[in-house]
């Protein structure tokens, strides 16, 4: 872009005269300048770790849009390629970010899933799956970031033993440092998000079933 705009100008020099160039070159760098400005607003600042596992804030990190000739563009959002090239991995080829007080998990390729929060960082994959929230519901993906169980659920909790347990209608408490999940009814599904406990219990007495297996 540079090279292009230095040989312009020495055109224009050709063609125009002293003051008028002069103008003319401003008006030029004035509408470049706003055009990469507006390129970058589209961008939300972000916190990941880098290769060095230092913890880096980048300001033009995640957007949610289409922008094919900045950035990979993913299933979520859209990373910024520099944030992908200097992020650390793990050796799921996994790595995370935070904005907005959202997590994401990402991989190299640039593809993203948002991942609930979780010990004040993003959830952890337990029996290979962790969880997703899209629209308040709540689901699972796997560690190739696709969709396992589909969002459907007020809470999930982790995988145990091929289980999880989930509510709806329920809703999470804050009390002092910790949360509780309150109300609602209550079943259970597998890995597969196949129900194995009809949803339709409260809490205690579902605990209770699952003790007595």
């Amino acid at each position: 872009m540079l090279g292009f705009l230095k040989l312009f100008f020495m055109k224009a020099h050709e063609l125009m005269p002293g003051k008028a160039i002069s103008f003319f070159v401003v008006l030029v760098v004035l509408i470049y300048l706003s055009s990469s400005v507006a390129a970058a607003k589209g961008y939300r600042q972000c916190e990941y770790t880098d290769i060095n596992h230092e913890r880096v804030i980048e300001k033009n990190c995640i957007m949610f849009g289409p922008d094919k000739q900045n950035a990979v563009i993913s299933r979520e959002a859209i990373i910024s390629k520099e944030v992908i090239a200097k992020a650390f991995y793990d050796s799921d080829g996994l790595s995370s970010l935070q904005t907005g007080g959202k997590f994401y998990y990402f991989n190299k390729s640039g593809k993203t899933v948002r991942v609930i929060t979780y010990d004040n960082g993003p959830d952890y994959f337990v029996e290979g799956l962790a969880r997703t929230i899209k629209n308040g519901r709540i689901g699972f993906f796997d560690k190739s970031l696709n969709i396992v169980i589909k969002p459907q659920y007020d809470f999930a909790f982790p995988i145990k033993n091929g289980i999880s347990i989930v509510c709806n209608g329920c809703r999470v408490v804050r009390e002092g440092e910790y949360s509780q999940v309150q109300g609602g009814k209550w079943g259970a599904i597998n890995k597969k998000g196949e129900v194995v406990h009809n949803i339709n219990t409260s809490r205690k007495e579902l605990e209770s079933r699952l003790e007595k297996r």
